[in-house]
């Protein structure tokens, strides 16, 4: 990983792509990348997303969580009894994906699958104790990685763009 310098002169990780062709174009670490490319929402969007994930996944690897396991907990936790496809799907991961996500969280004995009985293919989804306890302590340190956010860009700006990214979510 290297450090891409803003226009701000800010230093953000930026992650090369390991295809020589790619390499090629990559910007040293002290160099602006080129006016148009830096001034384009996708570009803009996808370097402040590695930034803040980054960040997150250090705050969560303290409770040896990665942010998909983190959504997966979180999400479990509010809406016990949900099925897996019901879970993936608010999620946006395919449920071929999810299996492996709840059957390595299952495995740590942080959540347990019930079949349901009309239906033996579809698992409802609930948190364990201990589960419980990892969901209520990661949220903590989710919690800490939100307010560093929300100190870097005040709390009316993070409301403003918390609503424009949620206009960009939907189908362009």
């Amino acid at each position: 990983m290297t450090l891409l310098r803003t226009n701000s002169g800010s230093r953000l990780p930026y992650v090369t792509l390991r295809s020589p062709r790619v390499a090629r174009v990559a910007e040293p670490a002290d160099r602006t990348p080129d006016a148009r490319v830096a001034d384009t929402l996708s570009f803009a969007l996808r370097r402040a997303q590695t930034a803040v994930f980054a960040d997150l996944h250090h705050a969560l690897a303290e409770v040896s969580l990665r942010p998909i396991q983190f959504a997966a907990l979180d999400l479990i936790g509010e809406q016990a009894g949900a099925s897996q496809g019901q879970v993936s799907d608010a999620l946006g991961i395919e449920k071929a994906n999810f299996v492996a996500i709840i059957t390595e969280l299952e495995q740590r004995g942080l959540v347990e699958r019930r079949k349901l009985a009309s239906d033996a293919r579809t698992y409802r989804l609930s948190l364990t104790t201990a589960g419980q306890a990892l969901r209520d302590e990661a949220i903590r340190h989710q919690d800490r990685h939100e307010s560093k956010l929300t100190a870097a860009l005040g709390e009316q700006s993070r409301r403003d763009l918390l609503r424009i990214l949620e206009r960009l979510s939907k189908p362009l």
